[in-house]
């Protein structure tokens, strides 16, 4: 039976698989206090069981036998005797959501391999000729398996390591086989590891260099792809020849060096990856969630993807505290339980508040209410261990000091150890979440202290930003004001900075910050630097492409508020207080706001593109720049699409046809009011026709298949999503296409009407029937009618009298409409020149009846050389049109 909880009779009366699980641990405690299991890890056994999981209940009759009085359910409907499926997976988070089928169906789409190459700029090379996974993982397969490489993936988030072992498992694609560890594959598996056909090895623990090498000898260079929670951690050299220098003082030079060769030559036969999740996963994950239930008719929730999203602004306004999907499905159930009301009321609440609902919300005892804000407290303030990841024994002792003994930490799973010997906290987003509360209440209070030391720290920033995006605007300015009279150190430099940033983002968000902020502006000034055109601050990371780009927002940003009367040199990090900047846009400039391509980048490409657009409308007419980026070009054109100025087809070089830009620049402008929509698609219109005119200017085209300029097909190469869109809301409008186009933008859409809507097509057959042009080769007449297809067969016929186009629309009229071309035959107040053109296009003689009729009523229609070839043409099959056509050939000669 499917979903036998939800269908039982009592299930009614606890709606959620946490509510029966609390009741059945208060009737029975007896029973459920034994095996010690927790509330919402009971209600995930419920789940499970539900999805047609039975594993946990198969071997407890007791707690089997509670759960079927308390729900009035029969035993045969909860498939006890069934075996599990592999293809059956529950989201043990959300337990409450109907399980997947990896057999019949995909899952969302939140992350990807990236690969980690010692050459770093080699990742931001969007030409380079980087190696793909899309043989292996991708279900349309891709370049041919790499030779001679051990593919490593590391996947750290555990749903999406499951997930993507056992669709891998289940869909049969490769061989595969899941163990422990390494050793133990090759121990157990090693017909599969010798097989030379593509192998996928899921492995828990971290490789020995040992087994790495006889793995890579094994599979003599078959492909191979390891898949692991654990990443691929080769020693390092200059480590370990210092290692055996110390452990080995006497050893010979000779053993060192092959020591090293060994290791050279085992790197250069692995790829390492990571499993990297989009800087959007989140929306993505809870609009898929939400559209599966929609799909599946669920109703009975309170779960929205709207909802949860508020909840996770509230919880983590950055969006990099919690990152693990294990840990957004838990919200996913909170919300489903609770509702959005409810919880964001509790949010709103007083610390202590918070903090036992977060407690709740990642499932931990009541017992650690009070011991884990005292441990995270202790961990935070000592600035010499790192406050993300494992750590061993004797520093957690140093941590937790008087606070309690290491023993309770482990027995109240606070703590947990990795495959080594190390520990770190079970649940680190919960940690990271309450955290940063503490911070919250700190900066309530003005504790410089707590805070301040942390700016310095890339671990611990975060979640000082994360707290800093929290508070209000007021509590920014009792902040701001008394740091600014503060003696300067490194904790007053760090603390401007993160305040300064703060302040940044909440003018992307078009938040007002009134007019005592802008005075930090100056203060921070003091201790950046400005070298050859860049503004350096002291304690932010600019180590990779999106911490540059959220930098330059963050200063752009600050250009768009008044400005606060700074020393600095006219510059292109705060072009909005400057009216007489350099023409020319600096290289560093130019690479950023051109080379946004990336996924990585969508989150800080979106803010850059909103602080670039309103810093271009505040321009009285659009400014131009010597090596214009793209990303100016995109900002114009979300102003056009405002009606601030008339789009240019010059602007879209660079945008179209890559996908990441072109959705960047509809997210700008996308509204959810309809009329906004087609103001924007009625202002980009006549520049995109002209963009594409220019484009076929250069780029051959296939006459046998079209253009594809304005191609609908999403996998082919010439594919525009913003075309696309454009089209499709000119379209939904029945738009005249025709406006603001000059003739050659008209003429050019009328030869290439290939994939246009059958709206545009008949606008163009429309317009060059009232207005056809006197000066085309004869060439452009070749098979003119061709691309505009059967649909257009009514608006042909307007061009039977036409004198270029005449003869052709004939042709097609009888293969697209012959039912209308025999009416308009027999019609004899139709036009007779249009009519002779329809006889001598007939296609074959089982259609001449009504030709052979009008022509014995009217003989001089056709001229008798005319005539002659046609009756010649068909007399041999005329059948018992024969003696009409006999009488046809006798005519008189002309006078």
């Amino acid at each position: 039976m499917r979903n036998p909880i939800r269908s039982s009779p009592g299930f009614k009366l606890y709606p959620s698989f946490n509510k029966v699980a609390s009741e059945l641990q208060k009737k029975w405690p007896e029973v459920f206090e034994n095996n010690g299991i927790k509330t919402r890890s009971l209600g995930r056994k419920i789940g499970e069981l539900n999805s047609g999981d039975p594993t946990w209940w198969l071997t407890r009759k007791e707690e089997t036998n509670c759960l079927i009085e308390l729900l009035e359910i029969d035993r045969d409907e909860l498939g006890l005797h069934q075996k599990t499926g592999r293809h059956i997976f529950a989201l043990s988070a959300f337990p409450d959501f109907p399980p997947l089928d990896l057999m019949r169906e995909d899952y969302w789409e939140v992350a990807k391999p990236e690969l980690l190459l010692e050459d770093v700029s080699q990742n931001n090379d969007r030409y380079a000729n980087n190696p793909t996974l899309d043989a292996w993982l991708s279900p349309q397969g891709g370049s041919p398996y790499p030779i001679k490489k051990v593919e490593w993936l590391y996947v750290r988030d555990e749903t999406e390591y499951q997930l993507l072992t056992r669709k891998q498992e289940v869909r049969g694609g490769h061989q595969f086989a899941s163990r422990k560890s390494l050793s133990e594959a090759i121990e157990k598996d090693i017909e599969l590891v010798r097989n030379q056909k593509p192998l996928i090895l899921a492995i828990r623990e971290k490789p020995e260099v040992s087994d790495l090498e006889k793995l890579i000898s094994a599979r003599q260079a078959a492909p191979i792809l390891v898949i692991s929670p654990s990443p691929l951690l080769l020693p390092n050299l200059e480590e370990t020849e210092q290692a055996k220098d110390e452990e080995l003082e006497k050893t010979k030079q000779a053993e060192r060096d092959r020591h090293r060769y060994r290791l050279e030559q085992l790197k250069g036969n692995v790829n390492s990856w990571r499993w990297t999740l989009r800087p959007d996963w989140h929306a993505k994950l809870l609009q898929w969630l939400e559209q599966r239930l929609k799909e599946l008719g669920i109703k009975e929730t309170t779960f929205s993807s709207g909802g949860t999203q508020k909840l996770l602004q509230k919880l983590d306004p950055t969006g990099k505290l919690i990152d693990s999907v294990d840990d957004a499905l838990a919200l996913c159930q909170a919300m489903h339980e609770k509702g959005e009301i409810a919880l964001i009321k509790e949010l709103e609440g007083g610390k202590d508040d918070v903090d036992e609902l977060l407690l709740q919300l990642f499932n931990l005892d009541k017992s650690s209410f009070d011991l884990i804000p005292q441990l995270i407290e202790q961990r935070w303030k000592h600035w010499n261990f790192a406050w993300e990841g494992e750590l061993d024994e004797n520093d957690w002792k140093k941590i937790i000091d008087d606070l309690c003994k290491f023993e309770t930490l482990q027995g109240q799973q606070l703590i947990v150890r990795d495959m080594g010997k190390k520990y770190d906290f079970q649940r680190p987003t919960l940690i990271r979440l309450l955290m940063c509360e503490q911070l919250k209440a700190a900066l309530n209070k003005g504790d410089l202290t707590t805070w301040a030391p942390a700016c310095f720290d890339n671990q611990r920033r975060p979640l000082v930003d994360a707290a800093l995006d929290a508070i209000s605007i007021g509590q920014l300015e009792q902040l701001a004001a008394p740091l600014i009279e503060t003696p300067v150190s490194a904790e007053t430099i760090g603390a401007g900075e993160a305040l300064f940033v703060a302040i940044g983002r909440r003018i992307i968000r078009e938040e007002d910050i009134g007019d005592e902020l802008p005075r930090l502006a100056n203060y921070v000034f003091k201790h950046m630097t400005l070298e050859d055109g860049k503004l350096y601050p002291s304690s932010r990371p600019l180590e990779n492409m999106a911490q540059v780009l959220e930098w330059i927002c963050v200063c752009w940003a600050w250009s768009l508020a008044p400005s606060p009367g700074t020393n600095l040199p006219p510059n292109w990090y705060f072009p909005g207080w400057y009216k007489d900047l350099p023409q020319t846009v600096p290289d560093w400039l130019d690479f950023i706001a051109t080379n946004f391509f990336s996924q990585d980048m969508t989150i800080p490409m979106r803010d850059f593109l909103s602080v670039v657009t309103r810093w271009l409308a505040r321009h009285g007419t659009p400014p131009t720049y010597e090596k214009m980026p793209s990303l100016f070009n995109a900002g114009l054109l979300a102003s056009a699409a405002k009606g601030k100025w008339l789009a240019k087809w010059e602007w879209w070089a660079g945008l179209l046809d890559s996908p990441v830009t072109e959705q960047a620049l509809l997210n700008q402008v996308k509204s959810d009011n309809p009329s906004v929509n087609l103001r924007t698609a009625k202002a980009w219109w006549p520049s995109l026709v002209k963009n594409r005119l220019k484009k076929s200017e250069v780029v051959w085209t296939d006459p046998l298949f079209g253009s594809r300029l304005f191609t609908r097909d999403s996998k082919n190469q010439s594919y525009s999503a913003l075309l696309n869109w454009v089209m499709k809301t000119m379209d939904e409008n029945e738009v005249t296409v025709l406006t603001g186009l000059d003739e050659e933008d008209r003429i050019f859409l009328i030869k290439h009407p290939d994939e246009l809507s059958t709206s545009i097509k008949r606008q163009l057959l429309e317009s060059l029937a009232t207005n056809f042009p006197t000066d085309w080769h004869f060439i452009s007449f070749l098979n003119f009618f061709q691309p505009y297809g059967s649909e257009m067969a009514g608006n042909a016929k307007m061009f039977l009298e036409n004198e270029q186009l005449g003869a052709q629309a004939a042709e097609y009229l009888w293969k697209w409409a012959p039912q209308e071309a025999r009416r308009l035959i027999k019609n004899r107040d139709y036009n007779r020149k249009a009519q002779r053109r329809l006889i001598l296009a007939i296609p074959s003689s089982s259609v001449i009846g009504e030709a052979v009729a009008l022509l014995r009523d009217d003989p001089a229609l056709l001229s008798n050389d005319d005539k002659q070839k046609w009756v010649r043409r068909f007399l041999p099959d005329a059948r018992q049109y024969a003696q009409d056509l006999l009488q046809l050939l006798n005519i008189k000669p002309e006078e």
